[in-house]
């Protein structure tokens, strides 16, 4: 379904882990979501029908049950609703032991943080992505943007990554 390795979505568990493929299938376009749950689930199109109606923000619930209901198939629902839950917590602010991690030393300037956690592929792209303002860390107390690539984070938090990529930075002892 990508372009590129870091686009591709991967059904082994090594590979992806069953939060990043919940959030990809969380993250299709609006236009996308009742077709795949048409397409790749084994949901009825009675139970479907409700969520074609569903216009603008209301169609993230038609979204969220096509992830819960793919990533039960590839993971098992145990896994579909772990993700489900951390998911939930992490996008209204808070924190869930199953999100994406990233232990490191700190302090560490945030262009090398973000290649670190996986959320740039290389300085030159963390740099445009500070730059263009879609860096924000969350320590618990809101949001700061990150304008300067220089500037060092020196505790734990949420990092984002725009407003669907987050990765939670631990500090390594």
């Amino acid at each position: 379904m990508g372009k590129t390795e870091k686009g591709a979505v991967w059904l082994d568990p090594k590979l992806m882990s069953a939060y990043d493929f919940y959030q990809y299938w969380v993250n299709v376009q609006d236009d996308d979501a009742i077709r795949f749950l048409k397409l790749y689930t084994f949901l009825s199109m009675e139970d479907i029908k409700p969520y074609e109606s569903l216009k603008g923000a209301d169609i993230r619930e038609a979204k969220q049950r096509l992830a819960l209901e793919i990533t039960t198939l590839v993971h098992g629902k145990e896994e579909a609703e772990k993700s489900q839950v951390a998911a939930r917590k992490v996008f209204s602010g808070g924190h869930s032991a199953d999100m994406p991690k990233c232990s490191t030393s700190l302090p560490m300037a945030f262009g090398d943080l973000l290649v670190a956690a996986g959320l740039a592929p290389s300085k030159s792209q963390a740099r445009r992505l500070i730059k263009g303002n879609a860096i924000k860390m969350d320590y618990g107390n809101g949001k700061i943007a990150i304008t300067n690539h220089e500037t060092l984070c020196d505790q734990e938090g949420n990092l984002w990554a725009g407003k669907k990529r987050c990765v939670k930075i631990i500090k390594e002892s």
